[in-house]
């Protein structure tokens, strides 16, 4: 005999902290968007304009490298191969796979990125984790300071590489002061 069904109860609504939570999460996916397409449009640009930067990595195929900032509530899907570069900017809770991980505080990773610290020291230090496909992260690592690129690549705008007041007498602090 089935089991019988009590008609006059209600549907269980979720909690008020599930729907928060729902709300949080897809506020913050469509925050990330723009970042998302800001980062893929400079990858993009950059694969265009230094196509030998990519030369060095093996991408007969598509292949994954996330960046997670471990002091950042986001990570940073790069997808690399084909013609079509893209970066995706998503929430830490986001689990996609990915061929390779690099892990560690934002401050190390622009600082590796830029070239400013050895990738190598900060690796053997334990300041730097990777996981995943170690050949990809070395041949990332190869592109970048072969291209010797900046922070300021990244941006969708075009700013120089270095703000005009570190030239000297522009620095509007010292503008002021005379």
């Amino acid at each position: 005999m089935p089991a019988r069904r009590n008609i006059h109860s209600r549907p269980r609504l979720p909690s008020v902290q599930a729907v928060h939570t729902s709300l949080v999460q897809g506020a913050c996916d469509v925050m990330l968007l723009p970042v998302s397409l800001g980062l893929s449009a400079a990858l993009r640009r950059i694969f265009r304009n230094r196509p030998d930067v990519f030369d060095r990595m093996n991408l007969s195929q598509d292949r994954t490298i996330c960046i997670s900032p471990t002091d950042m509530p986001v990570r940073f899907l790069i997808s690399l191969g084909g013609r079509d570069p893209r970066v995706r900017a998503v929430a830490c809770r986001d689990t996609r796979p990915s061929d390779a991980r690099i892990e560690a505080p934002i401050r190390t990773l622009i600082n590796v990125f830029e070239g400013r610290e050895d990738g190598d020291a900060v690796f053997f230090s334990n300041d730097l984790w990777i996981e995943g496909d170690t050949g990809l992260v070395v041949g990332l690592r190869n592109a970048l300071e072969e291209a010797e690129l900046t922070l300021a690549d990244l941006l969708p705008l075009d700013l120089p590489s270095r703000p005009r007041w570190h030239a000297g007498s522009d620095h509007p602090v010292r503008q002021g002061a005379r």
